[in-house]
């Protein structure tokens, strides 16, 4: 067990936090499961949906709309910036010896 914490987990350790944050980001923008659960309750709606209520069958509110989406991004921007080297140590092969 102790290899397991001091061999096995510091080197996976990078790896783990990557695919922690893409799982983190694609929940952030799902879009289809969301729509399928919460289209009823506009107050339950997250934020694709929210955008995507912008757009109607005859008109948009393109600008309404583009607002919203950068405003979305901001988590997941700020998200990066905190973790952009893990997400680098976690896609890259490294020389530890």
């Amino acid at each position: 067990m102790s290899f397991y914490f001091k061999v096995f987990m510091p080197i996976c350790k990078p790896t783990i936090l990557t695919v922690t944050i893409l799982c983190a980001v694609w929940t952030w923008n799902d879009f289809f499961m969301p729509l399928m659960i919460l289209n009823s309750n506009p107050d339950a709606w997250t934020l694709p949906i929210f955008i995507y209520s912008f757009m109607d069958r005859y008109s948009s509110s393109r600008g309404i709309a583009f607002t919203a989406a950068q405003i979305a991004m901001v988590p997941m921007v700020v998200f990066y910036i905190i973790f952009h080297k893990k997400i680098t140590q976690g896609f890259s092969i490294r020389n530890t010896g």
